[in-house]
């Protein structure tokens, strides 16, 4: 299915917030959504900029790789009619990483997008569910369960209730781990949650949400609802 537009700007946001903490985090964050069947290719942040002009933007040469080998396009131009490439030739300057970045997109980047391309053409793009079955033939079915209940919360939207204020909403977007399940609430503000705290709301409650507005509040948590 894909993703609506708020949807998108959310997961662009925690992606984001990833790509200013160490490579490893935001690799983490990638696979996850790899893992979710996310079509990376439609994340954005609604100004036209894909993951991969962020993760450039932010000297993360492994990510763009990953990116790149999941069909993201590095001439792909944003708003601004910026492309990726051109984004790492005005940061090369700025340290190993953003130099690093440059190098890959310049000697390797367009001809390895050309190889994914071609492979998606001829086979068909292997999501993220395709990919988790083929893990489990290869692997055994004790693979396939680890951590299935989280990775089911990934990309559902969740409502929150403050006391005297109502609700409001984000989207379940990272799995940090021991840090719990990261949550980019409307207002671009990230939490992390412990899965037990996120859970499925009775359909009634779906149903007054959609009808209400969202308002954030700093105040004492109650509980998170997630609904598809």
């Amino acid at each position: 299915m894909p993703l609506d537009p708020d949807e998108s700007v959310a997961l662009f946001a925690s992606f984001a917030f990833t790509t200013k903490k160490k490579e490893p985090e935001a690799l983490s964050c990638v696979q996850n959504f790899i893992d979710r069947g996310v079509a990376l290719r439609e994340i954005t942040d609604g100004k036209g900029n894909t993951l991969l002009h962020q993760a450039t933007a932010k000297g993360k040469p492994a990510v763009a790789r990953l990116l790149i080998e999941n069909g993201l396009d590095p001439k792909s131009l944003n708003d601004f009619g910026k492309s990726s490439i051109g984004i790492a030739e005005d940061y090369k300057s700025y340290g190993k990483g953003y130099r690093e970045t440059f190098l890959f997109l310049s000697k390797e980047g367009n001809a390895l997008a050309a190889e994914v391309a071609a492979k998606i053409k001829a086979e068909g793009p292997l999501t993220g569910k395709r990919k988790r079955e083929e893990d489990a033939t290869a692997e055994g079915s004790e693979g396939a369960r680890v951590n299935s209940e989280r990775m089911a919360l990934l990309g559902k939207r969740v409502t929150k209730e403050f006391p005297g204020f109502g609700y409001y909403e984000g989207v379940v977007t990272c799995d940090e781990g021991e840090n719990g399940l990261m949550v980019v609430y409307d207002d671009k503000t990230i939490e992390y949650l412990p899965v037990e705290e996120v859970r499925i709301p009775p359909l009634f409650f779906r149903s007054q949400f959609s009808a209400a507005g969202a308002h954030r509040k700093s105040c004492q948590r109650v509980f998170v609802s997630v609904y598809v």
